[in-house]
């Protein structure tokens, strides 16, 4: 599938000039900076859907997308569309931004035209703390021994460190490759039926830590055939 939306713009000012104004006060940090002031209850996410096991919880600035503010436009990871279909047949997708719900909304409208993404959740279910906004996983209501993170900066998943893979920064690198090279080890984690995803990643990070290579270290092609297929 192409990534027919590898460039978009986030809002036209002059068809929308009251939510682009909106928009840019919220990026700006004049709006909705404190998550803590409209916080929902957690759960954060109802039960999985029938037929599902696994979730997958995705950033998106950086990590699907890269949005050029002086441009007002936003440029899409390679890879996105197909990354997105091929597993939403395996896993739970979840959009889990440190944005705000309306930029975050005007941007997964487009890149997920097929409708894989089931829930999204914003700065607002974050953790602030030490000027970070924090996912705390344990937050959603799914069992964590079968959820995953993909995000760009550690201390997004510091609460669940191995549930999450460090995914390369992502900017404007149309020949990157990032996202469909994991395609096929979290395939295999669910096709496996791996009992306990945290072991998975925490031995690949032991064993990336013993070689010398440090946490922001990605997972590499040697991994992603060995540790799956070992369960």
């Amino acid at each position: 599938m192409d990534d027919h939306n590898s460039l978009g713009l986030l809002i036209d000012p002059d068809e929308d000039p009251e939510i682009a104004a909106q928009i840019d006060a919220e990026l700006a940090g004049n709006e909705d900076t404190n998550p803590e002031a409209e916080k929902p209850a957690p759960p954060y996410l109802p039960a999985l859907p029938e037929g599902k096991e696994y979730t997958l919880v995705l950033d998106l600035d950086e990590t699907l997308i890269h949005y050029k503010d002086d441009e007002k436009y936003y440029l899409v990871r390679p890879g996105v569309s197909q990354f997105l279909e091929e597993l939403s047949h395996l896993f739970d997708i979840i959009i889990f931004t440190a944005g705000v719900k309306k930029y975050a909304d005007c941007i997964v409208d487009n890149i997920d035209s097929d409708k894989c993404i089931t829930h999204r959740l914003y700065r607002r279910h974050t953790v602030f703390k030490d000027a970070i906004y924090v996912k705390d996983l344990s937050l959603l209501g799914r069992d964590l021994s079968k959820t995953l993170i993909i995000d760009n900066l550690y201390e997004s998943f510091i609460s669940q460190p191995y549930n999450g893979i460090l995914i390369k920064s992502w900017y404007d690198d149309m020949e990157d490759t990032e996202l469909l090279t994991l395609l096929p080890f979290l395939k295999g984690l669910v096709e496996d039926k791996v009992e306990d995803i945290r072991e998975i990643l925490k031995s690949i990070m032991n064993s990336n830590s013993d070689s010398g290579e440090g946490e922001e270290d990605n997972i590499d092609d040697d991994y992603i055939e060995e540790d799956v297929d070992t369960k």
